[in-house]
């Protein structure tokens, strides 16, 4: 699977949520979010969780009872040994700054995009089956 430029923000911006929650990016039409989110749920890169009362505003639907889902990134991260935790943060951060303001922090897009190609290559059944 090759990544959009649309999927690889909304994969970069959930990482930088402290809830691991997708959002799309702002002026993105509706049903073109819809189309993007439905695809990479499909592709296994995104789950569908209860959306947190604080974060409801990111909901991207609502369930038969009304509640809102929000999308995740898939809670693999808690499987992985903290040393291939820390290959990948290498692989997706290239520089953190941090001031009086905050924290600036610049990803290597180029990074996730190799993360995926070694996730694809790791296990292309369970990428087939979440097709």
């Amino acid at each position: 699977m090759t990544l959009s430029d649309t999927q690889r923000q909304i994969l970069t911006a959930a990482t930088q949520h402290e809830a691991r929650l997708a959002t799309a990016p702002r002026g993105l039409p509706a049903a073109a979010r819809n189309a993007v989110f439905r695809s990479m749920l499909k592709h296994g890169l995104l789950t569908e969780v209860p959306a947190p009362t604080e974060y409801v505003g990111l909901g991207w639907r609502q369930d038969e009872a009304g509640a809102w889902i929000a999308l995740r990134l898939d809670p693999l991260w808690e499987q992985l040994f903290p040393a291939e935790q820390a290959r990948i943060v290498r692989s997706l951060v290239e520089r953190v700054v941090v001031g009086p303001a905050g924290a600036d922090i610049r990803l290597r897009v180029e990074g996730l995009a190799s993360l995926v190609r070694d996730l694809t290559a790791i296990a292309p059944d369970a990428l087939r089956a979440a097709a």
